[in-house]
């Protein structure tokens, strides 16, 4: 299972779980770098689905950078598996995982493993934390198979 898959998985399981101004959200910032680090403001968040989906050959249909933006610019929205603003809640205060206990401090960066659908997003706070795990879960729902196996 993926760095990510786990870290989703392990904060889901530790927590029963239930943004700022736009800017300039037509300005899209594009990078075909898999290995680029973006902030995970709501341009990078956003900007990040569709340029991930492309290295794998799919197109993000119905996906909308400026409404993106501007969703994740006020208050992230839900995830099936609850709030990512809780999600992150626990991963900074710590949880047990396969791999022994995780957490994480601000500056955190979000690495994904080599083959995985993922970018490498950094947060600086909780909210920045929240937009990086919803562009996750945004883009594994555009994967037909979900992510890889590993």
């Amino acid at each position: 299972m993926h760095r990510f898959a786990r870290l989703a998985a392990a904060a889901s399981v530790a927590v029963g779980l239930t943004l700022g101004t736009a800017g300039a959200a037509s300005a899209r910032p594009s990078s075909n770098d898999a290995e680029a680090v973006r902030t995970a403001n709501p341009a990078q968040a956003c900007a990040s689905i569709p340029d991930t989906l492309a290295q794998f050959g799919v197109t993000p249909e119905g996906f909308d950078f400026t409404s993106c933006v501007r969703t994740l610019a006020g208050r992230v929205p839900d995830l099936p598996f609850g709030s990512p603003y809780q999600q992150c809640a626990a991963l900074e205060a710590g949880m047990e995982s396969p791999e022994g206990f995780f957490s994480i401090s601000y500056p955190y960066t979000f690495h994904a493993e080599l083959g995985d659908p993922f970018p490498n997003l950094r947060a600086h706070s909780r909210e920045q934390c929240a937009r990086a795990l919803w562009a996750f879960h945004t883009l594994a729902s555009f994967l037909p198979a979900g992510p890889p196996p590993s």
